[in-house]
């Protein structure tokens, strides 16, 4: 591949704009590096709401986030602790506001995941909407990458294209897969026909599997199923199991299925990680990297945490230090052992078999 002479160059440029990609070209563009991201996702799709916990707090604190949840209730708002039947079928309840760090928050992703672009915009990053990468080629030390858009030329890239991980497989990144998970959901608008109960995360399990039910800011309320895929084979096996799951909104769940099937989204929810999330002048963050099952509540904790590695390993190395690149994928690995031995754990507390 030959790019033109009019090829774009930068320092580090990141395929991907979710709160892992967005989070790592801030902090690379605040120490002075010039960062470019291309962004494939036309329109913001759909995410669950989640929950960043205490524990997360003082991670907020180092990349200077609180601010952001404390003024705008559209992109979180405070959750006050966990309400659990997951334990031999008895109700448990985890008081946040008892933990070190008190309150933890529910995260609306559309607009979190807007507000970090915007920031990252103020703070320096190019930004190339709807691109999407067609080749990419390492010459004499240099990456070369031709987009739909523009051609760009840096000496270091970054994939943060989430689950897809489509930079990494594409450079020989192989991913494993921990255990084939998939969630469904609804979501349901604010109603006085209802009764919702904001700030609290509900886990609830039952033969028929294990889901939660939780709301934000908004007043929209969240109903989640996790199944293995297998599963997806039988006829409306998401349908019976929020049922199952939650029978207090039949009537709700029912009404809102009959007239709108799209309602109820699906995404992948395996845990999963790639066999090297490093390799020769490249990196990989957030679900690009690892992924993990929802019941571990490390999703969008891992893409802000792999987000500040990431970017330290990446400054490291383009101040000529390799081995922060091998730190990095260490600590990667170790990590999503860790979250496999929990996940684990977790399910084999279950006295009725999950999916």
């Amino acid at each position: 591949m030959h790019l033109p002479a009019s090829a774009v160059l930068c320092d580090v440029a990141i395929v991907g704009a979710g709160p892992a990609g967005c989070t790592t070209a801030r902090l690379l563009s605040l120490w002075g590096f010039n960062v470019i991201v291309i962004d494939s996702e036309k329109k913001k799709t759909y995410k669950f709401h989640e929950v960043l916990p205490p524990s997360s707090l003082p991670l907020l604190d180092a990349l200077e986030l609180q601010s952001l949840f404390k003024s705008d209730p559209r992109v979180a708002t405070p959750c006050s602790g966990v309400t659990s039947n997951w334990y031999q079928n008895e109700t448990y309840y985890d008081d946040y506001f008892a933990s070190p760090g008190g309150s933890a928050w529910v995260v609306e992703r559309i607009f979190f995941d807007q507000q970090l672009k915007n920031i990252a915009t103020y703070n320096g990053v190019t930004f190339l909407n709807d691109s999407f990468i067609q080749d990419i080629v390492f010459v004499d030390g240099v990456w070369e990458l031709n987009t739909n858009n523009k051609s760009i030329q840096a000496p270091f890239v970054i994939d943060a294209s989430g689950r897809a991980s489509v930079l990494s497989r594409n450079l020989g990144a192989k991913k494993l897969i921990g255990a084939s998970m998939v969630a469904g959901g609804v979501s349901i608008p604010r109603s006085s026909d209802i009764e919702m109960r904001s700030g609290r995360l509900s886990i609830k399990t039952s033969s028929s599997g294990w889901g939660y039910s939780l709301m934000n800011g908004l007043g929209e309320l969240n109903l989640v199923a996790v199944s293995t895929s297998k599963r997806l084979t039988k006829k409306d096996y998401f349908n019976e199991t929020l049922l199952s799951l939650f029978p207090e909104y039949e009537d709700t769940l029912l009404s809102r299925l009959k007239h709108d099937q799209s309602s109820l989204k699906r995404v992948d929810a395996s845990s999963s990680i790639l066999d090297s999330v490093v390799g020769d002048a490249w990196l990989a963050i957030g679900d690009a990297a690892t992924a993990f099952d929802p019941i571990t509540s490390q999703g969008l904790v891992n893409a802000l945490s792999s987000a500040m590695m990431g970017a330290h390993a990446c400054r490291e190395f383009l101040a000529g230090n390799p081995l922060g690149l091998l730190a990095y994928n260490k600590a990667i690995q170790a990590t999503w052992q860790r979250s496999e031995k929990g996940r684990a754990y977790l399910y084999g507390m279950q006295t009725e078999q999950l999916p």
